[in-house]
Formats: structure tokens, sequence, C-alpha cells
């Protein structure tokens, strides 16, 4: 999980500076065959976080950066008044729908904002708990109680579609009776997806 991946760097930092401490003013075992074996021990550390750890916290902090963009192309773009729809899976997208939604609301100050619940075609492995699973998607239809695209009484008023990733296609497909894609300029921020009316 991403949240280990500071602690752990801080140990793996403290461990070398043990080390080289150790090393430094401990003169039994030998010195040399010491420093063989932490110096080992430090290369085979380094090569397990630089080819598992690095490319995860590399992708954490993109998205990130991608998720800043995305809001505030947001705000840029549209109106404080303008309709903005979210598409998020109620489980899987259940913390950033919701951060997305407060942004929007306590610090843009939008008021219109709905979310369209589409579901994605594979569940992650955390979210395989059948209870944990209907425990996260009730909490997330309640939040949105009162701000679903069901309460949207004109679709031409949607000025904003945010769409969360592996849910474009599946948003495309099922809102055909309402969505023209020639109506919508389209802009990528990394994996979310935004569609602007024209």
């Amino acid at each position: 999980s991403n949240r280990y991946y500071l602690p752990m760097t801080m140990g793996f930092t403290f461990f070398v500076i043990y080390i080289i401490n150790d090393i430094k003013f401990n003169n039994t075992p030998g010195k040399i065959t010491k420093a063989f074996y932490y110096m080992l021990v430090i290369i085979f550390l380094y090569f397990q976080f630089t080819k598992n750890a690095y490319p995860d916290i590399k992708a954490f902090s993109d998205d990130g950066k991608n998720t800043n963009s995305f809001l505030k192309s947001i705000e840029q773009n549209t109106k404080g008044s303008s309709t903005v729809l979210i598409v998020m899976d109620p489980v899987q997208n259940y913390e950033q729908g919701l951060a997305v939604a407060s942004y929007l609301k306590n610090v843009s100050g939008f008021k219109k904002y709905y979310a369209k619940f589409e579901y994605r075609k594979t569940i992650a492995f955390m979210y395989s708990d059948t209870n944990f699973y209907n425990f996260i998607e009730n909490e997330s239809k309640k939040y949105f109680e009162n701000n679903t695209f069901e309460k949207i009484q004109n679709t031409d008023e949607v000025k904003c579609i945010a769409i969360f990733p592996k849910l474009e296609e599946i948003f495309l497909d099922k809102n055909k009776d309402w969505f023209k894609n020639d109506k919508f300029d389209r802009i990528e921020f990394g994996k979310n997806i935004i569609y602007y009316r024209k």
C-alpha cells in the first residue's frame, strides 16, 4: 500500500546510517568482512526499492498531479453555477468521488454537482468482500442521495462531465440517448477524463 512507502524509505535510510556507523566504530568482526556483508544487504535493498516501490511512488505522485490539474480545469472552464456531472463507480471511486464533490462544493463554490453511478467491469481485490462492497456502495449512495444524475431535469444543462478511470467506455455506451460526442470537447488528465460542452 502507498502509505507504507514513506516509513519504508525512512527505515531504509536509518538502516544505512546504522551500518555505516557500526563499520566505523566497531572493530569486530573484521571491518572488510562486515563492510562486504553490509554492502550486499544495501545493494539488495536498493534494487528491491527501485524495482518495486519507486515505480508505485512515481505513479502515486503523477496521479496526484493529474488529479490537481483535473480539478483546476473544472474550475477554469466552468462557472460555479454550471452543472457538473461526476461519473464514478460508487464503490471503487468512493473516496475520489467524495473528494471531488467536496472540493467543488467547499472550495470552488459549485452548487450543482451530480453523481452518475456506473460500475467497472472488474472488482479490485480490496473490494472483493461482499459485505464491505455493499457497505461502501450504500455510503456512497447516501452521500449523493440528493445529487444523483436522476435529479437533473434537463441534461442540456450539463456543462462538464468528469469521468474516473475505466468508466468512459461504459458511460458512453449507456448514455447515448442524451450524450452526443460532437457537442463536447474531450480532455485527458492521466486516466481521468473531462468532457466540456462546446
